[in-house]
């Protein structure tokens, strides 16, 4: 597909295609981070905190975590 370019080097020669979806996947990323951001930050310093709130945080932990890895 041509995405494993972009890892090794030779973002020269991406195709458009790849380039849409690296765009698609980072402006998802930055909505998932301004509308979810107060909580997110919440339950990064404060779990307990938040358990107590009655949040999942399990379900907050995963999506930061698959956030940071895209």
């Amino acid at each position: 597909s041509g995405l494993d370019r972009i890892f090794f080097g030779q973002a020269a020669s991406l195709i458009k295609s790849d380039v849409l979806l690296l765009t698609k996947l980072a402006v998802g990323i930055l909505l998932f981070t301004i509308l979810l951001f107060s909580r997110l930050k919440i339950v990064s310093f404060d779990p307990n905190f938040c358990r107590s709130l009655g949040l999942r945080v399990r379900l907050y932990e995963t999506a930061l975590a698959f956030a940071l890895i895209c």
